[in-house]
């Protein structure tokens, strides 16, 4: 089974020696954005906070962004 959560970033703290790497913070969407307005009852309530140290990973991250995370199990 898959879960799919809508998740919008909060904040990115870039590492002070390693700029292009640090850490993003993102929370689930709520009725109060659009995209929220339609996935609010549908995606999981959810806090979340991820040390990046891929750059270009960590350079997708913006502040005030949706983001869409799919979970599976892994057998």
């Amino acid at each position: 089974m898959t879960v799919i959560a809508m998740l919008i970033c909060e904040n990115k703290e870039h590492d002070s020696q390693t700029p292009n790497q640090g850490q993003v913070g993102l929370r689930g969407v709520t009725s109060e954005s659009e995209i929220g307005k339609e996935y609010f009852v549908h995606t999981p309530f959810a806090s979340l906070q991820m040390g990046i140290l891929n750059a270009a990973a960590f350079s997708q991250f913006e502040p005030g962004k949706t983001y869409k995370m799919t979970l599976e199990q892994v057998d």
